[in-house]
């Protein structure tokens, strides 16, 4: 169970980069 939350957190963090990178100035994320 821990090991799927991590996985799924570390897909979505590279999701948020992504989209950091796409879009810096209108993503709350760094």
């Amino acid at each position: 169970m821990g090991f799927i939350q991590r996985s799924a957190l570390a897909y979505r963090n590279s999701f948020h980069l992504r989209l950091v990178t796409k879009n810096p100035a209108g993503s709350p994320f760094i």
